[in-house]
């Protein structure tokens, strides 16, 4: 879920510069925005209900302190690795820019799981 609402809000921002500097108001770079961003307008919504309507559970402390972990672990990741992509189509070096972001979002990871062990 984060993933498609970081991703689709990275490539309308890339498709919109594309539009402003080069005219380009192809259909496949203009329409597609509108499910790129109606995607997380409707699915954050549905999760927040579907997580509002599950019952709450006891004994579940220590698999929901590792889900949060991992959640937000990859919730961070994915932005990283989305902003470097982005940043990367934006300055034309798409894949140097998405590769430093993603060993930048590895070591991430890896000071996350760290501190985790330590609580």
């Amino acid at each position: 879920m984060i993933a498609v609402a970081i991703m689709g809000v990275g490539a309308t921002v890339v498709h919109v510069n594309d539009m402003l500097q080069e005219g380009n108001l192809a259909a496949g770079n203009s329409i597609q925005n509108v499910a790129n961003l109606l995607k997380p307008a409707l699915l954050i919504p549905m999760l927040i209900l579907n997580r509002r309507s599950e019952p709450v559970r006891t004994g579940a402390v220590s698999f929901d302190r590792w889900r949060m972990t991992v959640v937000g672990t990859a919730g961070i990741v994915t932005a990283v690795v989305g902003t470097g992509l982005g940043i990367g189509y934006w300055r034309e070096l798409t894949v140097l820019a998405t590769l430093i972001a993603a060993v930048l979002a590895a070591g991430i990871v890896a000071r996350s799981a760290r501190i985790s062990r330590d609580f």
